[in-house]
Parts: C-alpha cells; sequence; structure tokens
C-alpha cells in the first residue's frame, strides 16, 4: 500500500484541479437550469403556444376550424346540460 509522504502535495493539488472541475460543472449546470426556467415560465409558454398555434391554423386551416368547431358544441352541450340537469347533487 502505497503512502503519501508528507511533504507530497501532489494528491492535494490532484483534488484541488478536481474541485475546480466539479465547480465548473456546477457553474455550467447553473446557467443550463436558469435557461429552462426562464423558457418554461407561464408567459413564456403561452407566447410560444401562440406563435405555434397561429402558425399551424395558417397552415392547416381546415383542420383547426372542424377542432374550433367540435370544441364550441362540445361546450354548448356541457352547458346546456348542466342548465338542464335535474339531479339533486
Amino acid at each position: 500500500m502505497a503512502t503519501a509522504r508528507r511533504g507530497d502535495r501532489a494528491p492535494m493539488r490532484a483534488l484541488k484541479a478536481q474541485q475546480r472541475q466539479v465547480t465548473s460543472a456546477r457553474s455550467a449546470l447553473a446557467v443550463n437550469l436558469d435557461e429552462i426556467e426562464r423558457r418554461l415560465m407561464p408567459g413564456n409558454v403561452g407566447k410560444v403556444f401562440t406563435w405555434w398555434a397561429k402558425r399551424q391554423a395558417k397552415k392547416h386551416p381546415v383542420s383547426w376550424t372542424i377542432g374550433g368547431v367540435a370544441l364550441g358544441g362540445l361546450l354548448i352541450g356541457l352547458f346546456g346540460w348542466a342548465i338542464v340537469d335535474d339531479s339533486e347533487d
């Protein structure tokens, strides 16, 4: 078993180099996590969705029209059912 002598500073230098590498990796991770958090903020997600929906609606107007009509019919049906339903719960 090899042991380091008291005057041998090589293990400490290697440890400090590894600590610098870990610190650098943590800093890079923090930057990446901050960027992910910024992109997932509710206001930004809403803007991205609105942009995507407008782009898709221009590319496929018939599909979006059919989907909009179906969603409108569903909502009218649900509200009508809620108004007409005479159950006591």
